[in-house]
């Protein structure tokens, strides 16, 4: 008589399932400890696979954590796509932008921390997130750029870092809890839309150029 746990059948992968499944359970991993809680052996574990399986798809963790990332940034531009969708005017776009960007970052801190993280992010990025970097920057120029529409390139530019300096901060304080501090919240997105309001953030970034 076989003694232990059967191993499930729905633990089972399909060649091309198996990477998917690794880059989810990555994801809660990461989620709930932070990429230092990451290995490829938790991982495996998390889905109940051999230790080896994991290296069939990802060399290391690096390689993982990347997969990580552009998934993550996938995600992150889908919620920044939507909030933008129903407004009315491009100053609301702007605000709506905002507001999005902050919320991501607060209900996906670890995820958020890792896709700005160096590694990941400017020169240094790997080639497979080009595309997703690329359309990140785009959904926040092309709502500057009808904010502004006489601005020129190098305006345009200088008021998307504008704009993200303001938001990222915003993002970090509310992360760190540091922002409820100073102005308790229930609702993070009534807050934010409030502060950003409060702030002036159309005009603060027509004033930057």
């Amino acid at each position: 008589m076989m003694s232990g746990k059967a191993k499930s059948s729905t633990n089972t992968y399909h060649h091309g399932d198996l990477r998917s499944a690794l880059i989810d359970a990555a994801i809660k991993i990461v989620a709930k400890k932070g990429a230092s809680g990451l290995s490829l052996r938790a991982v495996a574990k998390e889905i109940d696979v051999s230790s080896a399986a994991p290296y069939h798809h990802f060399k290391d963790k690096q390689k993982l954590l990347g997969a990580i990332v552009e998934v993550g940034l996938e995600k992150f531009n889908r919620a920044l796509t939507r909030s933008v969708k129903d407004s009315s005017s491009p100053d609301d776009r702007l605000r709506a932008l905002g507001v999005a960007y902050v919320i991501f970052a607060t209900e996906n801190p670890n995820l958020f921390e890792l896709i700005q993280s160096p590694d990941f992010a400017g020169d240094s990025a790997p080639a497979n997130l080009a595309k997703e970097r690329e359309r990140n920057f785009r959904i926040l120029f092309e709502t500057i750029a009808a904010c502004m529409p006489n601005a020129s390139e190098s305006q345009l530019r200088t008021g998307c870092a504008a704009a993200w300096a303001l938001v990222h901060g915003i993002a970090v304080l509310a992360i760190d809890r540091r922002l409820n501090a100073v102005m308790p919240y229930e609702d993070l997105g009534s807050a934010m839309t409030n502060l950003i309001e409060q702030i002036g953030f159309t005009k603060a970034i027509r004033r930057d150029i």
